[in-house]
């Protein structure tokens, strides 16, 4: 995990919010350590507590959220990506996957779609990012 907060360092320029979809509790807590607010959109029962995790229930006030850094998809939550389509294009954030196979069809056009390319793959996770060119 410390491979993991040296990268988050790296690419996100302030660790201020991050959105999580069904993480794992090990994930979560380590989320906890490096960002302000962790917001955790999950079915189950709150996995870890702390002052700085916020549960929602609900997958429709994806939008709603302010200053999101970063987007975290748990590994069998990939499905739940297609709702965040609007986020995506409007927040221009980083998004980690939790899973090192190649994602489908429609998830690679989402991305696609909005500009967004893959920068790495790890033996965990995958790194999305906006695309140089549409961020200026």
């Amino acid at each position: 995990m410390a491979s993991l907060a040296k990268k988050l360092g790296k690419i996100l320029r302030n660790n201020r919010n991050v959105v999580m979809i069904e993480p794992s509790s090990e994930m979560l807590a380590e989320m906890s350590l490096h960002f302000e607010n962790v917001f955790v959109f999950t079915e189950n029962q709150p996995l870890v507590k702390k002052k700085n995790i916020i549960y929602r229930q609900g997958f429709e006030d994806f939008n709603s959220l302010p200053d999101i850094s970063l987007l975290y998809v748990g590994r069998n939550s990939m499905d739940k990506l297609l709702n965040c389509q609007n986020l995506l294009l409007k927040s221009r954030n980083f998004v980690m996957i939790e899973s090192a196979e190649e994602l489908g069809k429609k998830l690679k056009r989402l991305f696609v779609g909005a500009s967004y390319e893959l920068t790495e793959i790890s033996k965990k996770w995958q790194m999305w990012k906006p695309s140089e060119k549409e961020r200026r």
